[in-house]
């Protein structure tokens, strides 16, 4: 992909709004009944509407063990395709036999506070997924074009993320929103410097701040990263199914 068709469909930000301040400062822990690293939650109806959906659905098998790759993506699209309920639930992670799919309503597998407190910022959600262990989605997002090397690179260091999936339908964009847990301030400091330092680099992806943001990833332990990527064009370079 050239830069100049990427300078097209590429927004960066890192822009963490009144909306996600108030959220993440009344979230509550909700218990997780699984003990899977990676949980998360479909949303059929909107995820139905978007061209980029069905793939959408099942791209969060990319971080699971790449021997299960397939597998996974195969039982997300087929939970996606059956299933009555408007959302499904799933799980998955080293040490699982397989992921575990249910309609939300039948799950136990819960949303940790972070990552229900990211969805409840989002407008049109179709996706909410929860990484306890980074490492895999680091890899995965190094390799992605509209991601970049830098952004992998400090996925890696955090201690959890949390991904949302929103679409703005009218313009036919996704807003895919990252909020990067570290265990302490100086740690989410270093990251909001490392993605920074970049600015203006398409080869790397470097991010931009807004002013007095390193006052809320200091307050916050957190690093919020949004992407904005049109709608066909998530639909082509995410992998088929």
């Amino acid at each position: 992909m050239n830069f100049r068709r990427r300078t097209v469909w590429l927004v960066a930000s890192l822009a963490l709004t009144a909306a996600m301040i108030f959220w993440f400062r009344r979230g509550t822990d909700l218990s997780l009944e699984r003990n899977h690293s990676t949980v998360g939650r479909v949303f059929i109806p909107a995820a139905q509407k978007s061209a980029a959906g069905l793939k959408i659905t099942g791209a969060p098998a990319l971080i699971d063990e790449i021997s299960r790759v397939s597998s996974t993506r195969d039982r997300l699209v087929a939970a996606f395709k059956s299933t009555q309920s408007p959302t499904i639930d799933f799980g998955f992670g080293p040490g699982d036999e397989s992921v575990e799919v249910a309609p939300a309503t039948e799950s136990r597998i819960g949303l940790p506070a972070i990552a229900d407190t990211l969805l409840k910022a989002q407008d049109n959600p179709l996706l909410i997924v929860h990484i306890r262990e980074p490492a895999r989605l680091a890899q995965v997002a190094a390799r992605r074009s509209w991601i970049g090397p830098l952004a992998g690179d400090v996925f890696a260091s955090a201690q959890s993320i949390s991904i949302a999936v929103d679409e703005d339908t009218e313009a036919g964009r996704l807003h895919v929103t990252f909020a990067l847990e570290f265990p302490d301030s100086d740690a989410a400091e270093a990251a909001l410097k490392r993605l920074t330092s970049a600015q203006g680099d398409y080869a790397q992806l470097g991010f931009i701040a807004r002013p007095g943001y390193e006052r809320v990833v200091r307050r916050t332990r957190l690093v919020v990263i949004r992407i904005d990527v049109q709608s066909n064009e998530a639909a082509e370079y995410l992998p088929p199914r």
